[in-house]
């Protein structure tokens, strides 16, 4: 049990649990975030397996003996299950599908069975998911200290690295949303995390012989430009000082550095991604600043496909709109 730099109550809890079972061990160290504390659980960990689970979030009971039996049974090197979404109270009625676009069927793969499309069949999130923890160890794989955005590179590196891949259809866990104050509604504090997530997540798989092999490039462009607008959209809503360090980052160093490492610009097939590589690059802070003003702080986090297209249709607009509302654009 690693201790983050607790303010409540906690370390006595901890330390109760740790007196009465033995398998529990309590560290405590200064506040360094969830990617250091991570890494410093690992080191300690005796264990064969690895699972890295939100507090907020419900597991169901077997999530873990499950997981584990797949991972026996097929000789993977992680596993992955399925996941529902909750408000409140948590009611199955209720529930709806997490990432169901990137759900892969039930069954065993090796990342080169499903190259070209690997970053819409994976999801970036390690509570759905068991790793082996003699895998994580020979790869040297470890959580960046970020902020936030300090799982994804772990994640989608191991699911990359893996031999084998297994996925069960069972819904096994079950994540709340709503509940407010994570890391995503302070980004304005950490403006650049994602940036620096992907200047080392790219460098990676550029590198990597499947890179070469199948269109992961081509993947990982794509999910690089869903996952950078819509981080641009919501630091636009918390602040636009924030939100242009971004924006002059992104173009002055991270664009360049990631053209360099490809051999060719970041760039996209898809006419609906067009469009938000165009909002991505081309819309200045204070103009995507206007177009997310109808809806409100973080309101693009969980938007609807309807809302998305309001926002391209204001940004459009956002140059003709004058100097009361925005400017440099």
């Amino acid at each position: 049990m690693v201790d983050d730099g607790s303010k409540d109550g906690s370390p006595e809890i901890c330390k109760d649990f740790a007196c009465h079972d033995s398998r529990f061990v309590y560290v405590r160290q200064g506040n360094a975030g969830a990617g250091f504390a991570r890494n410093h659980g690992m080191d300690l960990a005796h264990g064969e397996f690895l699972m890295f689970l939100d507090a907020d979030d419900l597991f169901d009971p077997a999530m873990v003996e499950t997981l584990h039996a797949r991972l026996e049974r097929d000789g993977a090197d992680v596993a992955v299950c399925c996941a529902n979404g909750f408000s409140g109270c948590y009611d199955a009625r209720n529930a709806w599908p997490v990432n169901e676009g990137a759900r892969m069927p039930a069954g065993v793969y090796s990342p080169s069975e499903f190259a070209d499309s690997f970053y819409q069949s994976v999801t970036s999130c390690p509570w759905d998911k068991m790793f082996r923890a003699s895998f994580v160890r020979d790869y040297g794989l470890r959580y960046q200290t970020l902020r936030y955005s300090n799982d994804s590179f772990f994640v989608l590196m191991a699911l990359l690295l893996a031999r084998r891949v297994v996925w069960t259809d069972e819904v096994l866990v079950h994540y709340r949303v709503g509940q407010g104050g994570s890391l995503r509604d302070k980004m304005y504090l950490n403006p650049l995390c994602d940036l620096d997530m992907f200047d080392m997540l790219r460098k990676a798989v550029s590198e990597s012989s499947l890179a070469v092999r199948s269109r992961l490039m081509q993947s990982l462009d794509d999910w690089t430009i869903d996952i950078l607008l819509a981080g641009y959209a919501t630091l636009a809503s918390q602040s636009v000082e924030a939100c242009g360090r971004f924006w002059e980052h992104l173009k002055n160093h991270c664009l360049p550095a990631w053209e360099e490492v490809a051999g060719r610009p970041l760039s996209t097939n898809s006419l609906k991604r067009k469009l938000k590589l165009w909002a991505l690059t081309k819309s200045s802070p204070k103009g995507m600043a206007w177009a997310v003003e109808p809806f409100g702080k973080n309101g693009l986090r969980a938007a609807s496909p309807a809302q998305w297209r309001r926002l391209y249709l204001r940004l459009v607009v956002a140059p003709l709109v004058g100097d009361g509302a925005i400017h440099g654009q």
